[in-house]
C-alpha cells in the first residue's frame, strides 16, 4: 500500500472542507519505519501522550536502518499505532529481552502507557511458557497501563498446564485463542479479579457454563465464546440465573441443545446485548430466546435467521432497539408483513438484515412494515450469496436506483449496503439528492472508479 499516495488523498478531501472521523490504513509493521509512517506516528504521540516521539531521521528517510533493528522498528510502530508488543517464541525474539524492548520503546515515545496489551503467541514453546511463569508477572506489575493480555496457539496443540503464576489485578480483557483445560481457565480467571471482557475459542469438551469462576465472577461484562461443541441448554440457562453481571454474550460455532427435553427457564435480567448469529445449523438459533420466563432487558440482539411468524419466541423481549439477521429472513405471510405482531417492533432504532439471492434488495413488500415505524430510522442491508455463503454476492446498483429506494425511505440516517454504485446520472445530481432531500448521515457503498469516489465524496463535503 502506498501510504503517501493515499495520504495525499485525504489531504485533498481535508482542504475541500470533508472532515474524517477515523482514518485507517496498513502498513508493513515488520519493516523500515517509512517517513510518511514515522510522521504520522509522531503526531498520534503528540497529540495522546504530549511527548515526542524520538525516532531518529536516519531510521525515517530512505529506509536506511542503521538506528534501529527490523525488531525495533516493529516495536514502534505496533506500539504507537496497536498499543500492543508481539511476544513469540521459536527464536523470533529472546524471552530474556523482552523486559529491554519494553524499556527501549517507552523510552522512545516518552510513557509506559503506550503499552496497554501483550499479545503471546505459542504456550506450547518453552521459552514462551517460562516468560509467562517467570517474567509476565514482573512485567505486568512494572506496566500498570497493561489491562489487555491475548494468548494464540497457532497449531492447537493442547496446553495441559496453563501459566498458574499469572496475576492480572489490572487485566481487563483476555483473549484465549489457544486449548486451556478446566483446571487453568478456572485459576486464571480467580486471577484476573477485574477482568471486563473474556473471548475464548473452546475446544473439547469443556463444559464452559459449569465453571463457577465463571459463573460468579465479580467483574466480567462481555463474554464471547467460539465453541465447537455441544453446549447444553441446562447449563447455559444456570449461568444466566446465576450471573447477575453479564451484559453481552456472543456465541459462536456452538450447538445449543435442549437434549433432554427438560423444562428450562432462564430469569437473566442483566443481558443488554445477545449474539447467536454463527450457531451451527441444528442449534436452537433464536429459539433459545422462549425460554426466558420474565422480560429481558435485551436491547441488541443479532441471530442467524428471522422467521416472521414467530411472534411467541419474543414475547419476553419488548426492549430490542437494534436487530441483526445473519443469513436470511424466511418470510411466512402473503404478503408479507415482516414484524406483524412484534411487540418491540416500535422499538427498533437499527435494522441490519442479510438477504438471499431469492429475495430483491428493492423489494417494497418485504420492507415495507418498516416505513410504518415511526423509529425505525436506521437501516442496513446486506446481500449474500446462499449458495456460496463465505462472499458476498457480486451486484450493482444504479443512481437512479438508489434515489427511488431513497425517497421510499425517508427517515433513514444511516445506509451501508454491500454492492456496486454506478452512475447513470450526473455524479452531482446524486450527492445534491442526498444532501438535500434526505436524512442520511451515515452512507456506505462501493463506488469502483477511484476518480468518481472522490469526485462523489467532494461533492458530499
Amino acid at each position: 500500500m502506498d501510504v503517501k499516495s493515499d495520504i495525499d488523498k485525504c489531504r485533498q478531501l481535508v482542504k475541500s472542507g470533508f472532515q474524517f472521523q477515523t482514518i485507517v490504513f496498513e502498513c508493513n509493521w515488520g519493516g523500515p519505519i517509512s517517513y510518511s509512517v514515522g510522521t504520522i506516528a509522531s503526531s498520534m504521540v503528540k497529540k495522546r501522550y504530549q511527548t515526542d516521539l524520538s525516532i531518529p531521521n536516519s531510521a525515517m528517510i530512505n529506509h536506511n536502518m542503521n538506528s534501529f533493528d527490523e525488531i525495533q522498528a516493529s516495536d514502534i510502530t505496533q506500539a504507537v499505532f496497536h498499543n500492543t508488543i508481539l511476544i513469540q517464541g521459536s527464536g523470533n525474539h529472546r524471552m530474556e529481552q523482552v523486559q529491554e524492548r519494553l524499556e527501549f520503546i517507552t523510552s522512545v515515545v516518552g510513557t509506559k502507557q503506550v503499552i496497554k496489551k501483550l499479545m503471546i503467541d505459542d504456550l506450547c514453546d518453552q521459552e514462551v511458557f517460562s516468560f509467562c511463569c517467570d517474567i509476565l508477572p514482573t512485567v505486568l506489575e512494572n506496566y500498570p497501563d497493561i489491562c489487555e493480555l491475548q494468548f494464540n496457539e497457532p497449531d492447537e496443540r493442547d496446553i495441559l498446564h496453563f501459566p498458574q503464576s499469572i496475576n492480572g489485578s489490572n487485566i481487563d480483557k483476555l483473549v484465549l485463542n489457544q486449548m486451556i483445560e478446566r483446571q487453568s481457565l478456572e485459576k486464571l480467571l480467580g486471577n484476573c479479579n477485574n477482568l471486563k471482557a473474556l473471548f475464548i475459542e473452546v475446544h473439547g469438551s469443556i463444559e464452559l457454563f459449569t465453571i463457577e469462576n465463571l459463573i460468579y465472577h465479580p467483574s466480567l461484562l462481555i463474554l464471547d465464546i467460539d465453541h465447537e461443541n455441544i453446549i447444553k441448554l441446562v447449563e447455559l440457562a444456570y449461568y444466566l440465573n446465576n450471573n447477575n453481571k453479564i451484559l453481552e454474550l456472543n456465541l459462536t460455532n456452538c450447538d445449543i441443545r435442549n437434549q433432554q427435553e427438560i423444562e428450562v427457564n432462564i430469569t437473566n435480567t442483566s443481558l443488554k446485548k445477545l449474539s447467536t448469529k454463527q450457531l451451527t445449523d441444528d442449534s436452537l438459533d433464536y429459539k433459545f430466546l422462549s425460554f426466558w420466563t420474565v422480560e429481558s432487558n435485551i436491547e441488541y440482539l443479532s441471530i442467524k435467521t428471522f422467521m416472521s411468524d414467530q411472534v411467541d419466541v419474543f414475547r419476553m423481549h419488548k426492549r430490542i432497539q437494534k436487530l441483526e439477521v445473519s443469513n436470511q429472513i424466511k418470510v411466512q405471510q402473503s404478503p408479507p408483513l415482516l414484524f406483524k405482531g412484534y411487540e418491540f417492533f416500535n422499538n427498533l432504532v437499527n435494522v441490519s438484515i442479510g438477504l438471499s439471492n431469492k429475495q430483491p434488495i428493492w423489494n417494497q413488500d418485504l420492507f415495507k412494515s418498516i416505513d410504518k415505524c415511526n423509529s425505525s430510522n436506521t437501516l442496513s442491508l446486506e446481500h449474500f450469496n446462499n449458495i456460496h455463503h463465505y462472499s458476498h454476492f457480486s451486484f450493482a446498483i444504479k443512481a437512479t436506483e438508489l434515489i427511488d429506494f431513497l425517497k421510499r425511505y425517508p427517515k433513514l440516517i444511516e445506509l451501508h449496503l454491500d454492492c456496486y454504485l454506478l452512475f447513470d446520472i450526473p455524479i452531482k445530481e446524486l450527492s445534491s439528492f442526498i444532501l438535500t432531500s434526505t436524512n442520511l448521515k451515515s452512507f456506505y457503498m462501493k463506488i469502483e472508479n477511484s476518480a468518481n469516489r472522490l469526485k462523489f465524496f467532494n461533492y458530499l463535503k
